[in-house]
């Protein structure tokens, strides 16, 4: 039995509102189905039409002749909805209208109206007609509609005319060639109104008809300058011929497939033109003596246009298919050139107007020499696969990218040059000749240059230097002279430097990034010929000391000295101008005394894994401190930091801390605090009690127990907990940066149905909420995903388009980077593997460890379009198509790090890996990660989770679960019920104090935002919250809220809860048991039978009769594929439940009178199907974790269809069709 809507091959339905946001009328139509057939069905008045508006954006007036269905399929494919059959069905969701709606209105817009215009000569008579001003042009259009935009007016002059005609107030509008026109009004005031819109439009010479649904070129527009056809779908450009005079014509995006031949008829005119962004696969000979700019970005081209381009000053051409230069750009070998004569070799061969070119984004490769254009100063081929450019002859050559090829040899004329960009190369040497004296930028980052360029001294205007990621060993003496006089910023990261030249002169430098080299020691008198020096970089080395010569005023305010050797930095507090100083993963033992009036601006200090015992006691009086980490040290006790009133995140995690009191530890305005893996510590439930009063606290269980509350003393085991011995250990960390708000949300359930671990990351960038909603709703999205049956193998796909979906108008004009991952056993005859899957939409990455390798998920490689949930007003520049990777998990795969894309941009997967690989807690792992990304430079949110794998077998996992059954029986009759969540166990020995977090939301059970230094999430009973392991304490309201919130299969296929409130009273303890077991939505077979079964034999009957009933009462159009087909059922398992273990089923399944098995029920076959696809799924699917007596479990004989009716509408909130 089926309960969707099914639809006939090649048809579907749209939603079409009279008022944006509402859900409008459903319309069933096939793919030839045009506006004008919609239009008439719906009996739209005269004048109006149907515009088609993607998310957010501005909406437009779809063409009589286009076809709705048809574009909506388009759409929905475009964004990564492969399956025919959920497009079809995806039109019955309300919810789609966030992401493409059909909308009725007037065909005009803006300065439009209907007016009445005098035709004729010999008997004139008074018509009325559609009329549109815009940039200059009076655009006039019949009532009936489609001949949009093909006769337009030039406006050159306005005046009232001679008075009244006809009782109507009168303009005289003077057009090109001094023809009259003459428009009516019926009241003065619209007189008044029009005669102010034709003055402002009136003279104009340059007409924008952009966007105006325009299928072919108005006539009457005359003499302008300049014309923008662009975003429009003209099919008719003979009115080109007649606009004589032309120097600029816009044909941008207009899916051009042919340049139209009307075209060529301004050749001897246009100085611009622009064909960006069609569909154009190649351009025949040109021959426009005075074209100065020609645009071509964005098409499907092959080659260049030959021709004359005399006059040419800027070609563009990026993200072609362009393959090989024309002629006219390469260097002609002298014996061809004899072919020619001067005037013809001149005109072709050598435009010397020729200025800048662009040809990014191609498909340009081999050697590439360009020739004789002595007027070119700016070239950009980035993005293309040049092995050799020789630019030598470009005397006149300023500005040059070359970055993201795969150049080996670059030669490079340097007479003119100010920037050079060449970065993401295979570069082993630079020639420059002669010397490029007027450099002031250059780049040549991520090559495998072993030295410097020799002639780097010369560039006396140099101003920034960047080569990192290169093979550099040493630094020629000169680069840390007074010669470089404007050297500001120098970037040699990521090298293997060993040493660097002394510094005997004072040097300009303002910013030195040194970080990952191989410096055992600093020049002596460094700081002494740096005083300018404001921020310098040191991180990743192998320094042991630093110099002791410091002279006074030294203006240094960043230092990054992470990752380092180094035992004492009293030396530092010569620095008083220090802002941030990040010194962990040092060997530190103490905290200079004097640190505190040294540095009175201190804002930032990281001094974690280290070996400090104690803190300065006056560490509060800092006014500017925001951020103080001191993890993995050995710390005893803290100072008192209450009185500061600038501190928002402390991580005193890992250390050695036995008491805390946190009314003189916090201070009011803290926002993350972590006490996490302070073994030793002891914290009065009382005062946390008292002090959870005052506040609004946000606690956090980094023990993988999940609790909800501190315990009670340090031996405080409950019997009822599961034992945490999961083949994986989850540890996280983030932090918001420099930025005041965290724009990340991470989803964490390590024990996911039981037995599964579901992860994810969702980055918005500037937004903090829909990263929230994302993590709340993937898990019940991807339950509901699971068993679809058309999609069930690309689940991971269209649960991230369902979430798309879910975030409706919020996610209209923001979008979020989403990565989720699926770590689930697959289990049958034979098989006993685990497979990864993950799903990423955006900049996310994952990385995975097997052996010695390191394998990177989930990364889309680089293209046009941007990969984003949400942002859908962007449409088609950011679609939602997810980049899915599966995979089975080997014995020796280790590890998995997921984070977002701020850390992936200063560190490599390789690092990341030799980083953590040794330490085995994923929670110091992933601090680890976030100490390293920041002590490198990055600024911004940081989110981390790092997941180690164990080899747990299948049958550990077994006695795991009948361990916990055993446990769970044990204890049902010592302890009430009456809070699950608290229930857990709490062995204080083994766990880590939970980490506090003070914020402004609130309080945990109502979804709580994860410390920004790290905690971690150990395999539990899945007690933890939506976001965490979904074990919410729901209240009566919330039960009430979620029970009727209808799930996103269920909008899909236009179905509703039909549920009173005495059925929500009644099923309440069952809801509790429900909310509980979210974290448990895969079925075993047992489960899967024993669903399927009372699913069946219970709903079959009602759905058959219901959409029986519906479809005889459905009126159908004639010529359209019948609507409503009777669902019928699909054999999918034959045996009877033969085990029921304890975490399947449910009380509702089982108790007496609820359920009605008949004496017959065991032979007749079970359906499956996709029925919980389209009602019930998530009930179907959530097992509940109550006991069962099956002393009360009874079979009933018959089956009454009236109790039935009644019992599905109490317990079951039956789907029924809206329509």
């Amino acid at each position: 039995m089926k309960s969707e809507v099914s639809v006939g091959k090649g048809c579907g339905w749209i939603r079409v509102s009279q008022e944006p946001g509402s859900n409008g009328t459903l319309v069933y139509l096939n793919r030839a189905t045009t506006v004008n057939d919609v239009a008439r069905d719906l009996l739209l008045p005269h004048g109006h039409t149907i515009w088609l508006q993607y998310g957010g954006d501005e909406p437009r007036p779809l063409r009589a002749s286009e076809k709705p269905l048809q574009l909506q399929d388009d759409f929905l494919e475009r964004i990564g909805y492969t399956d025919q059959s959920r497009r079809a069905r995806l039109g019955i969701d309300p919810d789609l209208r966030y992401l493409i709606s059909f909308n009725t209105g007037p065909r005009w817009t803006g300065r439009s109206g209907e007016v009445w215009l005098l035709k004729g000569l010999v008997l004139p008579q008074w018509k009325k007609k559609i009329i549109t001003l815009s940039a200059g042009l009076m655009i006039i259009q019949s009532l009936e509609g489609g001949d949009w935009g093909k006769e337009a007016v030039l406006v050159e002059a306005v005046g009232t005319g001679d008075g009244p005609r006809g009782g109507r107030s009168v303009l005289k509008v003077t057009s090109q060639g001094h023809r009259s026109l003459y428009l009516g009004f019926d009241l003065p005031w619209q007189q008044r109104l029009w005669h102010s819109w034709l003055k402002q439009e009136s003279g104009r010479r340059e007409g924008d008809l952009s966007s105006k649904g325009l299928e072919a070129v108005p006539r009457g527009l005359g003499r302008l300058n300049s014309l923008d056809l662009s975003a429009n779908r003209i099919t008719s450009w003979d009115a080109l011929e007649d606009l004589e005079g032309l120097q600029s014509i816009t044909l941008a995006s207009n899916h051009l497939t042919a340049v139209p031949q009307q075209l060529w008829s301004l050749q001897e005119t246009l100085v611009t033109l622009d064909l960006s962004h069609n569909s154009l696969r190649e351009i025949p000979r040109v021959d426009m003596p005075k074209l100065e700019e020609l645009k071509l970005d964005g098409n499907l081209l092959e080659s260049l246009p030959e021709g004359n381009f005399k006059a040419l000053k800027l070609l563009s051409a990026t993200d072609n298919r362009i393959a090989s230069l024309p002629p006219f750009l390469v260097r002609q070998p002298m014996r061809a050139l004899t072919l020619l004569d001067a005037n013809e070799g001149e005109e072709r061969v050598k435009p010397e107007d020729l200025k800048s070119i662009n040809l990014r984004a191609n498909l340009l490769k081999g050697n590439i020499i360009l020739g004789n254009y002595g007027n070119l100063t700016q070239l950009d081929v980035s993005e293309n696969s040049i092995e050799c450019l020789d630019l030598t002859a470009l005397d006149k050559l300023q500005s040059v990218q070359c970055s993201k090829n795969k150049l080996q040899d670059l030669s490079l004329n340097g007479t003119s040059l100010t920037s050079l960009i060449a970065g993401n190369n295979c570069l082993t040497k630079l020639s420059i000749y002669p010397k490029p004296t007027k450099l002031k930028h250059l780049d040549i980052s991520y090559n495998r240059l072993e030295t410097l360029p020799d002639w780097l001294g010369s560039c006396q205007h140099l101003r920034t230097l960047f080569a990192s990621h290169n093979l550099l060993t040493s630094l020629p003496d000169h680069l840390f002279c007074s010669e470089l006089s404007c050297l500001q910023t120098l970037q040699l990261s990521f090298n293997s430097l060993k040493s660097l030249p002394q510094v005997i002169r004072h040097i300009p430098l303002q910013q030195l990034f040194l970080q990952s080299n191989m410096l055992k020691e600093l020049p002596e008198h460094f700081f002494l010929a740096t005083a300018r020096l404001r921020i310098l970089n040191l991180s990743k080395n192998q320094l042991g000391e630093l110099p002791t010569a410091i002279g006074d005023g030294h203006q240094l305010e960043r230092l990054y000295l992470t990752c380092n050797q180094l035992t004492d930095i009293h030396i530092l507090t010569k620095f008083t101008n220090l802002r941030v100083l990040h010194v962990a993963y040092n060997l530190i033992t103490q905290l200079p005394n004097l640190c505190v009036g040294s540095w009175p601006d201190m804002e930032e200090l990281v001094l974690s894994g280290n070996r400090i015992d104690r803190l300065p006691g006056n560490i509060a009086q800092w006014q500017h401190l925001r951020v103080l980490r001191l993890h993995c040290n050995i710390l005893l006790a803290c100072p008192s930091l209450a009185p500061s009133t600038s501190l928002k995140v402390l991580d005193l995690s890992h250390n050695n801390l036995d008491k805390v009191d946190l009314m003189s530890l916090v201070p009011k305005q803290l926002q993350f605090l972590d006490l996490s893996g302070n073994t030793r510590l002891q914290v009065d439930p009382r005062q946390f009690q008292d002090y959870k009063s005052m506040r609004k606290v946000s606690l956090v269980d980094v023990s993988g127990q999940n609790r909800d509350s501190l315990p009670a003393g340090p031996n405080d085991p409950k019997p009822d907990q599961e034992p945490s011995n999961s083949p994986w250990v989850l540890g996280f960390s983030e932090t918001p940066g420099n930025r005041e708000k965290l724009c990340i949300s991470q989803l964490r359930l390590t024990n996911f149905c039981n037995t599964e671990a579901l992860l994810g990351l969702f980055d918005s960038g500037n937004n903090t909420e829909l990263p929230q909603i994302l993590a709340q709703s993937i898990p019940r999205i991807l339950l509901e995903e699971r068993t679809v049956k058309e999609t069930a193998n690309e689940y991971m796909k269209y649960t991230l388009l369902a979430a798309h979906r879910e975030l409706k108008e919020k996610g209209q004009r923001v979008g979020v980077c989403a990565m989720v991952c699926h770590i689930c056993s697959e289990r049958g005859p034979g098989i006993r593997k685990r497979t990864l899957r993950i799903a990423t939409v955006g900049e996310a990455k994952a990385v995975l460890y097997r052996g010695d390798s390191t394998l990177t998920l989930a990364h889309v490689p680089t293209q046009v379009t941007r990969s984003q949930i949400g942002n859908s007003a962007m449409f088609p520049l950011v679609v939602p198509d997810p980049h899915v990777t599966e995979l089975t998990l080997k014995d020796c795969d280790e590890m998995i790090i997921m984070a977002n894309k701020r850390l992936w941009e200063v560190v490599s997967p390789e690092d990341a890996v030799a980083e953590v690989r040794s330490i085995s807690d994923p929670v110091l792992s992933a601090k680890r990660l976030q100490d390293l990304a920041q002590s490198y430079g990055c600024e911004d949110n940081l989110s981390v989770m790092v997941v180690r794998l164990g080899g747990q077998s299948h049958q550990d996992q077994l006695l795991r679960e009948l361990n916990y059954t055993i446990q769970f029986c044990e204890s049902a009759g010592q302890e009430s019920f009456r809070h699950p969540v608290i229930g857990c166990q709490m062995v204080r020995r083994e766990a880590h104090c939970d980490g506090i977090h003070a914020t402004e939301n609130t309080c945990w059970c109502q979804g709580d935002r994860s410390s920004p230094s790290g905690q971690s999430d150990q395999a539990s009973c899945g007690r933890t919250s939506s976001r965490e392991n979904y074990g919410h304490y729901f209240t009566d309201k919330e039960i009430m809220e979620r029970h009727s919130y209808p799930s996103v299969l269920m909008r899909e296929n236009g179905t509703r809860k039909m549920c009173s409130k005495l059925a929500h009273q009644d099923a309440h303890l069952a809801d509790c048991d429900e909310s509980l077991s979210d974290r448990s939505g895969h079925l075993s077979d047992e489960q899967f039978r024993c669903w399927e079964y009372m699913l069946e034999q219970n709903t079959q009957m009602l759905f058959d009769k219901e959409l029986d009933t519906l479809s005889r009462g459905v009126a159908r159009r004639p010529a359209r594929p019948q609507m409503w087909p009777r669902a019928k059922s699909s054999p999918h398992l034959n045996s009877d439940p033969s085990f029921l273990s304890r975490a399947f089923g449910s009380t509702r399944s089982f108790q007496s009178g609820l359920t009605k098995f008949g004496s017959q029920s065991s032979r007749r076959s079970l359906h499956a199907g996709p029925n919980a696809a389209y009602f019930g799924s998530l009930q179907r699917l959530l097992p509940y974790t109550a006991d069962y007596d099956f002393s009360i479990i009874k079979e009933r004989s018959e089956v009454d269809s009236l109790e039935t009716e009644d019992r599905m509408s109490k317990y079951w909130d039956v789907a029924t069709t809206e329509l």
